[in-house]
């Protein structure tokens, strides 16, 4: 079911940060308390999700947590303009965030110049930035051949029944039964992050699952401070003890690794070939390319099952 969006003040989400001390999970935080349920489950979910996507530095945790929740309050027949309405809402989000932060990447929000306010300020702003994406009914500026490329491509998914993050989860069907949230928490996370060819969303469902399934949840303001004197001063912040979160975070890290070495890269775009926003592109991807995509999930799946089993779950 819908959810309705929630408006909070920027500064409402800092207390939460100082508690938790990284983004995805803060963020998550604050706008699930501000609906009044319990938000334990969803920050576990999102537990990986710190530094860009399993600390990769690509899609900042200010996106991944609004992503999920789009997703998650988005049912599968809601449409707009033909495209599903968490994928319209989600390119609406990235592109208002981009806007203010002038770019989707943690790696430049954080450079290495001035990597600690930024963050802050992404953090603090993006519950504000979801709520704006929650109540949007239109797609995204975009011209009208790009929409019509993502609508390609998404009767192509379709057709073929395929859904780069949700397919993982079908080679890990005990997790998915347990943790049901899951699967509708991928639902914007197809074709590289809301079909924009960014982070493989396949690497994404992994680090997904790695998050609901092993993540720890940091609750000290003391051990979060001392964690933002080691990353301002360059030591090891991000070691597993360091954080709570810093384990499953290093996990996704790994997972990042050994996925790009397989694949190539972790972008969508260059595993592809594809700019999903120009229509020949998406027809050259659906005849000639999609197979490579197709055979990605199972091998993540594989590689998540045999993380999980090195792993003690919490």
């Amino acid at each position: 079911m819908e959810q309705s969006p929630v408006k909070s003040h920027p500064l409402r989400g800092l207390p939460t940060l100082l508690k938790r001390g990284h983004c995805a999970p803060a963020v998550m935080e604050t706008i699930v308390k501000a609906r009044g349920q319990d938000p334990i489950g969803l920050v576990k979910l999102v537990g990986g999700m710190p530094g860009g996507i399993g600390n990769t530095g690509n899609e900042c945790g200010g996106i991944a947590s609004p992503l999920v929740l789009l997703g998650l309050d988005s049912g599968p027949d809601d449409t707009r303009d033909g495209l599903p309405l968490a994928i319209v809402r989600g390119r609406n989000l990235m592109r208002r965030f981009a806007e203010r932060h002038d770019t989707l990447l943690c790696r430049e929000i954080r450079s290495p110049k001035a990597r600690l306010f930024p963050c802050i300020k992404a953090i603090l702003d993006a519950p504000g930035i979801h709520a704006e994406a929650a109540a949007d009914a239109l797609p995204d500026s975009g011209s009208e051949e790009q929409r019509e490329a993502q609508r390609l491509l998404i009767r192509g998914f379709g057709a073929r029944g395929f859904h780069c993050s949700r397919a993982v989860l079908d080679g890990l069907p005990a997790i998915a039964a347990s943790f049901p949230e899951l699967r509708k928490g991928m639902a914007t996370f197809l074709g590289g992050t809301a079909c924009a060819g960014l982070t493989c969303s396949a690497l994404v469902s992994g680090i997904m699952v790695l998050g609901r399934r092993l993540t720890e949840i940091e609750n000290s303001v003391p051990r979060v401070l001392r964690m933002i004197v080691l990353f301002k001063t360059g030591g090891d912040a991000f070691a597993d003890k360091i954080n709570a979160f810093n384990a499953t975070m290093n996990l996704g890290h790994r997972l990042a690794d050994w996925f790009a070495g397989e694949f190539g890269s972790l972008q969508c775009r260059e595993i592809t070939g594809t700019d999903f926003s120009s229509l020949d592109g998406v027809r050259r991807f659906l005849d000639q390319r999609i197979a490579v995509c197709e055979g990605i999930p199972g091998k993540v799946a594989s590689r998540v099952e045999q993380i999980l089993g090195a792993v003690q779950p919490v």
